[in-house]
């Protein structure tokens, strides 16, 4: 009976659903979950409302996820999943705007030391130091966002429906060559959303104070050619 029904009316069962669930119901169906339909399930596992999100675009910023557990959470669904969210804020006035970015995700515990959310229902580890700290560097083990073989991350932008490689000529660490142990301290990535390109820092906490690295980090951002 389920697969006598139509194919549109079968994606379109699948598409009302979370994306944990939709991917159950998607194999229940024999329907296959498009790329865009996971994507856009991510934000939903982590916001519960769009109110920081709409404060943050009408300051003209647009939120990212950083993170190469972004291929798991879509792809595979196995967890945790540890992202790091940017908004690309230098000015700090965002964490001063009404609602607390808290107060708009979904169910979680917050580590006020770490400035992590470990969300109840979805698996998901959200670093959002960027936002409580406002900070040019984000504090966090860059190695939780590469992957465990080499230096790759990936990124999802705001309003778009695909992931964004990061690969290694995108990343500086302390070497000209970028490897995972050259950046495990710290290092920046080229990071751009529609409209603005920059270098988005990522350091442990209490980085070392002879810490360097192989090219200084641009000081503005500059707009996407």
């Amino acid at each position: 009976m389920l697969l006598e029904l139509a194919q549109e009316l079968r994606e379109n069962i699948v598409d009302y659903f979370p994306l944990k669930s939709a991917k159950y119901v998607s194999r229940l169906l024999h329907v296959n979950l498009s790329e865009k339909k996971r994507v856009q399930q991510i934000w939903h596992e982590i916001f519960k409302d769009y109110r920081w999100i709409n404060s943050a675009r009408e300051m003209g910023l647009t939120p990212i996820l950083v993170g190469h557990d972004l291929y798991d959470l879509c792809y595979r669904y196995k967890g945790p999943y540890y992202l790091v969210l940017v908004d690309g804020d230098w000015s700090g006035d965002l964490r001063y705007k009404k609602p607390n970015i808290l107060d708009c995700l979904n169910p979680h515990s917050f580590d006020k030391k770490t400035n992590e959310v470990t969300f109840k229902n979805s698996n998901i580890i959200l670093n959002i130091d960027g936002q409580i700290r406002a900070s040019e560097e984000i504090a966090v083990a860059p190695r939780k966002i590469f992957s465990k073989r080499s230096v790759s991350s990936a990124t999802l932008v705001w309003g778009e429906t695909a992931l964004r490689k990061i690969s290694r000529k995108d990343v500086t660490g302390t070497k000209n060559k970028a490897s995972l142990d050259t950046v495990s301290i710290g290092c920046y990535f080229d990071l751009s959303d529609k409209k603005w390109r920059w270098d988005q820092c990522f350091q442990v906490r209490d980085c070392p104070c002879d810490f360097r690295l192989a090219r200084s980090p641009r000081v503005k951002k500059y707009p996407v050619s």
